[in-house]
């Protein structure tokens, strides 16, 4: 007969083999789960990849699959000619959220092209849009001849060259369930204490005379463009280092800030191969407030 020695050394032989099957059980789980987003990440990379250049209108199936990574998810910015051509975020409490954070919520000083928090998306459609929509991106120099222009919205700065913007009347905003063609109206160079560009929160009328009365006027170009009150536009707001008329802005001690503005096509509307525009000798400016 075993004695009770025997009997009890069984419970520990027990507990131990419990407990390699539950750390088994956890590790394959957890390995599970890493390649799955592993495989999903890879997957929303490879589309980034694979979708042709010179298409700017199947960018869908790439906000749906950036969408499954990141439900802040909320729509495609593309620029012809340009590099800008990524996902756009939104937090709709913190403007400062993605300042410094990728698209997978990591530390990264370049950060993600973001959707001010005031936006609006609705159901992902062009009816659900707030009337302005403002997205924010870094510029780490507005000088095209270092390396580091090419990153996020440095690039935005080619519309200050004069043929560029004229070979380039649109650009493109694609949300969930749609995607959006952008004509280009407006750029300029704002002190965004004076001139509320980047509001979604106002009321129709004064976002439209914002644009008609403040943007238009800073604008470089006088675009031969028809606005209504009833357009949608987009603004894409970077930093700016140097002014038209080489003031430095000693960025980022500055309220300085240039912007592209754009009104939404509307259907049935003939596309143009060009932007149709005179050079705007005397665009109205702000004071900076750290002059040189």
């Amino acid at each position: 007969m075993p004695s009770k020695r025997q009997k009890k050394s069984k419970a520990p032989v027990v507990v131990t083999v419990v407990l390699l099957m539950l750390l088994a059980f956890l590790a394959y789980w957890f390995d599970f789960a890493g390649v799955q987003s592993a495989g999903l990440l890879q997957k929303v990379q490879q589309a980034t990849l694979s979708r042709p250049a010179d298409s700017p209108h199947d960018f869908l199936d790439l906000i749906a699959e950036h969408k499954e990574v990141n439900e802040d998810t909320v729509g495609w910015l593309y620029v012809p000619g340009t590099g800008i051509d990524d996902v756009v975020v939104c937090d709709f409490t913190d403007n400062n959220y993605y300042l410094r954070r990728d698209f997978l919520h990591d530390y990264d000083f370049n950060g993600v092209f973001y959707a001010d928090r005031r936006s609006e998306f609705g159901n992902g459609a062009v009816s659900g849009l707030g009337m302005n929509t403002c997205i924010y991106g870094h510029a780490m120099t507005d000088n095209p001849a270092y390396d580091n222009y090419y990153i996020k919205f440095g690039e935005l700065h080619n519309f200050r060259d004069e043929d560029f913007a004229r070979d380039t009347p649109y650009i493109y905003f694609s949300t969930e369930r749609e995607n959006l063609r952008w004509e280009v109206i407006a750029v300029f160079f704002a002190n965004r204490n004076l001139v509320p560009f980047n509001r979604n929160d106002l009321e129709p009328r004064e976002i439209y005379r914002v644009v008609t009365e403040e943007i238009l006027p800073r604008s470089i170009y006088t675009y031969d463009a028809a606005i209504s009150r009833s357009d949608k536009f987009l603004t894409l707001s970077t930093c700016v280092y140097y002014l038209p008329d080489g003031t430095y802005t000693h960025y980022p001690d500055t309220h300085m800030r240039y912007s592209v503005v754009a009104r939404l096509v509307r259907s049935g509307e003939e596309i143009k191969e060009t932007a149709q525009f005179g050079v705007n000798n005397n665009p109205v400016t702000d004071p900076d407030p750290f002059p040189n």
